[in-house]
């Protein structure tokens, strides 16, 4: 297949072929992040009170970091699947844990503060 490559010059679409009888995997790339975000929301909570909320933000930060690579090297849409789930969750498990660390330490009056300055970088990537 030929593709236009004046924009960009590899894309999911492009890499695997996604278009025509493989299009209906395209969705399944992002469904499969979110399922990762769910089991990783179901998961966080517990495992941050049993292991403490540093350690599962340190391994979660880590689980990412090679998610990440193993996403960017593979050559197979599978896997590549795989790592895009896994990353769904670990991403998640940081920001949450890393949220409710500083909500925990932070003085009563000041929450509100600190929660915005947390999520003020959702809103400016919005915005760009």
């Amino acid at each position: 297949l030929v593709y236009d490559d004046s924009v960009f010059t590899a894309t999911v679409v492009t890499e695997w072929n996604l278009v025509c009888d493989r299009k209906a995997l395209l969705p399944t790339l992002t469904f499969t992040y979110f399922i990762g975000n769910v089991i990783s929301i179901l998961l966080t909570g517990v495992l941050s009170d049993y292991y403490g909320r540093r350690k599962l933000i340190l391994i979660s930060s880590i689980v990412h970091i090679i998610s990440s690579w193993v996403a960017f090297i593979s050559t197979n849409y599978w896997i590549f699947l795989i790592a895009r789930m896994v990353l769904g969750g670990s991403i998640h498990s940081v920001w949450a844990g890393l949220f409710i660390l500083v909500q925990e330490t932070t003085p009563k009056g000041d929450r509100t503060l600190t929660a915005g300055v947390m999520n003020f970088g959702w809103n400016i990537g919005s915005l760009m």
